[in-house]
């Protein structure tokens, strides 16, 4: 409905809550082992109403994640859409895995609820 500008303001929104999750979730845990802090992603996530996280693959050492969300808040309300509906889950995980991985990440949505598949897909990526 807000065009670009408003998919924009909502991944960056999303970005910004990606860092807050990073660092409460690392005083929470007393620790910032990804494995750690991906456990808490997904059981947090899910207790909130975010979706529910299934992680597909991960190498911690290129910073590569691939992530499938189920039941997702934002794209589920995006039915019908013939593009990926996420913005805020999107930036939330640029945030928070760039945080993780000490680098920044580009997470690109593969795969979409609002489109009709499934699940939501994502491929994080560090670069740089």
């Amino acid at each position: 409905m807000l065009g670009t500008a408003g998919e924009v303001t909502l991944y960056y929104q999303g970005l910004s809550i990606g860092h807050q999750v990073y660092n409460s979730y690392v005083e929470v845990a007393g620790t910032d082992e990804p494995e750690v802090l991906i456990g808490l992603f997904k059981a947090y996530a899910k207790t909130l109403g975010w979706g529910m996280i299934e992680v597909v693959k991960t190498d911690i050492e290129t910073g590569r994640i691939q992530l499938r969300v189920y039941e997702s808040c934002e794209c589920e309300i995006g039915k019908g859409s013939e593009q990926p509906y996420s913005q805020i889950v999107r930036g939330m995980l640029a945030g928070f895995f760039s945080l993780v991985f000490g680098k920044e990440a580009r997470v690109t949505e593969t795969r979409c609820i609002a489109k009709g598949d499934p699940y939501c897909e994502y491929a994080v990526n560090t670069h740089g």
